[in-house]
């Protein structure tokens, strides 16, 4: 390998152990070999790395670091169907060949516990993203790329008060596990059953479904800090830029409304086929356990990892893992996962 070629690229995952003996793991967002004059980066401004170095977020809390590639180690690379690879032997001019097939493995956390799924497949897990801006779309025989989505979060008091805000509106409130609502590689989105933390002056703009005594009184005191419920979040618009129609002598030759609502949100479909292969660090998803699925505590998987990278050789974790999750599976057990 070259002294200037780059060991880490944007979306790689990789891992470091701490002087405490901590696992971490983290997202690469940029290395030295980013031409910074080329980049868009709206507002804001990329410094240009030095050789070797890499800017890293780690999770859950997004902190964002400048490290030698020499002081972590790669735990994943994101790879698609069609990119082209090799395999790298130093020294060596190896082939080259197209990615045909990707098979993806999570290991994912039940959220709000300290239990993880070992070994999951991508395939069974369901993004909590109903939408999601950039993605292409199709409508009937339109196709088009999302450029942005409105959502509205239901909330409930804890004497059953409940009111509507919006995505934006809900974002200002805190998820008590620390991880930010916003502007955070590993943002927290929202899902029924989650706990979320605010004063009341963030429900100042809400829509009031239902509103009772406590809750009225506590529209007085701004500051006040309270908890509360999401109980349903759902998409309400989209926008989207429609770019070509498919021919067909079916349907409207009428561009679709750029702005998406109410019933017509129904006829949009995600063309998101590879979205088994783009499963990252701290997405969010729902699955439903199953009869033979391995259980173990968070604190378990990391012996496991950090075994794995000291010996290089990874074990397969003992069948007795497996007994909690035919339990959970039996009662039908389904929940919000993160992906580890």
């Amino acid at each position: 390998m070259a002294a200037n070629e780059c060991m880490y690229f944007y979306e790689d995952e990789v891992y470091r152990i701490t002087k405490r003996g901590n696992l971490e793991f983290g997202m690469v967002l940029q290395n030295a070999d980013v031409d910074t004059d080329e980049e868009e980066s709206g507002s804001e401004e990329m410094e240009k790395l030095k050789n070797g170095h890499i800017l890293v977020a780690w999770h859950p809390r997004g902190e964002e670091d400048v490290i030698h590639e020499k002081k972590v180690g790669l735990s994943d690379r994101c790879l698609m169907p069609g990119d082209i690879v090799r395999r790298l032997v130093p020294g060596q001019d190896t082939q080259r060949g197209y990615c045909r097939t990707i098979t993806m493995k999570a290991t994912v956390q039940v959220v709000g516990t300290r239990q993880v799924i070992y070994n999951v497949s991508s395939d069974e897990l369901i993004p909590l993203e109903e939408f999601a801006p950039d993605i292409a779309v199709c409508m009937d025989a339109w196709v088009g790329i999302i450029n942005s989505v409105t959502s509205e979060v239901e909330l409930q008091f804890p004497d059953g008060s409940t009111c509507l805000l919006t995505d934006d509106e809900a974002a200002e409130l805190d998820d008590p596990s620390g991880r930010r609502l916003t502007d955070s590689e590993f943002r927290v989105w929202f899902y029924p059953g989650q706990k979320l933390l605010g004063p009341m002056k963030a429900f100042q703009n809400a829509v009031w479904t239902s509103c009772y005594k406590d809750t009225q009184a506590l529209k007085e005191w701004r500051n006040k800090r309270v908890k509360v419920t999401v109980t349903k979040y759902h998409v309400t618009s989209l926008n989207v830029h429609w770019q070509c129609r498919a021919v067909t002598a079916e349907g409207s030759l009428d561009q679709p409304s750029y702005v998406i609502t109410g019933d017509d949100l129904k006829r949009v479909r995600m063309l998101n086929t590879f979205e088994p292969c783009t499963l990252q660090l701290g997405d969010m998803n729902t699955y439903k356990l199953r009869e033979n699925d391995i259980i173990m505590t968070l604190d378990e998987w990391k012996r496991l990892e950090k075994s794995a990278i000291r010996t290089g050789r990874r074990v397969q974790p003992g069948a007795a893992h497996s007994k909690p999750a035919a339990a959970a599976a039996a009662a039908g057990g389904k929940g919000c996962l993160e992906q580890r």
